[in-house]
């Protein structure tokens, strides 16, 4: 297939042109062994037939609650085959949570890793007798020409604010965006990629894409295994990271000589501390830094794989020329033919206009580079003055130690609101020695009042909603 811009003249599966361009090439490595690219295609067409005996049909929506491994990967193509769109979703997350995104987007099947004894409203299927009814012989082909806006995929926004949005994405914008980001990344066939991002977020799905789209190996990591567990033990030649799985991976030697390796370490997902990315290249780690979300299928901006500490405090040049632009509120807006369908919620599509505001703000410098200067509606206001949290995270971060920090505002009783700090560190906190650096460094009203340790629970790889932060700094304050 051409490279598609607005539809393709037959249906199609990522899967089976994967399989018809790789055959028995290996895809995913895991440690239960290695699946090539037609046996994941059978996989595929074997689920695909037992969705449509259950009765799934086009632009139904199924829900996956499963954690990473072959048999979400297979039923996420699968729901594209039929021309559905499939909703991965978080397998750790409340089922009070999970059953109100279920209901909302109308799902008429939930796959879970075992059904409950009753049937509830979200029709939970167990993957365990799913697998139990897969007929080998019986094979489901796709039927469905999908266009640039056929629905296939709903991903859950970070959702800084209220509650996360589903945004609707197309197996042409994917496989756009996955073309593009190979290219970027110098992504070819036999490379293997690590999966260690999960797939109901976009990160990790946009990983899964550009593997079948380059003939590259997916990596999975194992149950509960650590990132650099996983990359010293992988050696992966490309993968994506945080700065908090970058800074515990240069701290692992064996993780560390793999990084040094690989041809190319995507980073993203919030500000990138200087100091981190300075360790990381005089340790001869190849570094990239980019720019993207849920709503444009991943990277929209990146910097070049040879890029020096200046350009990799930007964010790079975007992907295609005329597609980024700052308005004139400093505002970033986007537009082009990787971005969303749409958001879905009760039944209904709000679909985007021509720009599309990210609600980031930004500048280009003098060469064309983007930089991220934070969220629009994360600004808020202490005693008359405003405060850019990602500009106080910034000046955290360059403490020596910190590894990363989110700042939210707390109620007080004279200012109405004063900045608070979560705060990683690689060794104690020290919250009067942070404090003291930001007051040499920071505007009075932008020093934070408060400095609380990085919760453990939080998942290392995902950037964590702001309203949830903020929620806990409220709590802490609350039990003082």
């Amino acid at each position: 297939m051409s490279t598609p811009a607005d539809g393709i003249k037959q249906p199609y599966c990522p899967a089976t042109r994967a399989a018809r361009r790789f055959g028995d090439a290996p895809f995913l490595f895991g440690l239960d062994g290695t699946i090539t690219f037609n046996e994941f295609a059978q996989r595929v067409g074997c689920f695909t037939d037992k969705l449509r005996r259950d009765g799934v049909e086009r632009r139904n929506c199924v829900a996956l609650a499963l954690p990473t491994g072959p048999e979400l990967l297979a039923l996420l193509a699968a729901v594209w085959r039929m021309g559905a769109i499939a909703f991965p979703l978080n397998p750790e997350a409340p089922w009070e949570y999970t059953a109100a995104r279920v209901h909302d987007l109308g799902c008429v099947m939930t796959v879970v890793p075992q059904a409950p004894a009753e049937r509830t409203e979200a029709l939970e299927v167990g993957l365990d007798a799913l697998l139990a009814v897969l007929q080998p012989n019986r094979i489901t082909q796709a039927r469905v020409r999908h266009s640039r806006y056929t629905p296939a995929v709903a991903l859950l926004t970070s959702g800084s604010g209220g509650p996360p949005k589903a945004a609707l994405l197309s197996l042409i914008s994917m496989t756009l965006a996955a073309q593009r980001a190979g290219k970027r990344m110098e992504l070819e066939r036999g490379d293997r990629y690590l999966l260690n991002l999960p797939p109901h977020h976009v990160s990790g799905m946009s990983v899964y894409m550009r593997c079948l789209e380059a003939g590259a190996q997916c990596l999975l990591p194992g149950d509960g295994e650590r990132t650099a567990d996983a990359i010293a033990r992988t050696r992966p030649t490309h993968l994506s990271l945080v700065a908090a799985q970058l800074r515990r991976a240069l701290e692992q030697p064996d993780a560390l000589d793999a990084l040094r390796a690989a041809k190319c370490v995507l980073l993203g997902g919030g500000a990138l501390p200087e100091l981190l990315l300075q360790r990381a290249l005089d340790a001869g780690v190849p570094l990239m830094n980019s720019y993207g979300m849920t709503e444009t299928s991943a990277m929209t901006c990146a910097t070049r794989l040879d890029a020096d500490i200046e350009e990799l405090l930007s964010v790079g040049r975007p992907m295609l020329q005329d597609t980024v632009r700052v308005n004139e509120n400093g505002g970033i807006e986007v537009r082009g033919n990787t971005r969303f369908v749409g958001y879905l919620h009760g039944g209904a599509l709000d679909k985007p206009g021509g720009w599309f505001d990210t609600g980031d703000l930004g500048h280009f410098d003098e060469q064309g580079r983007l930089h991220i200067d934070g969220r629009a509606d994360r600004m808020f206001i202490v005693g008359g003055e405003n405060v850019q949290p990602e500009s106080v995270e910034a000046e955290l971060c360059r403490v020596s130690g910190v590894t990363r920090a989110v700042v939210v505002p707390v109620p007080d009783a004279a200012l109405e609101c004063v900045p608070a700090a979560f705060v990683e560190m690689e060794s104690t906190l020290d919250a009067a020695a942070l404090l003291a650096a930001c007051k040499e460094r920071l505007p009075r009203h932008a020093v934070p009042r408060h400095v609380f340790p990085w919760p453990e629970e939080l998942a290392p790889g995902i950037k964590p909603r702001t309203a949830e932060m903020q929620q806990r700094a409220e709590q802490i304050l609350g039990q003082e």
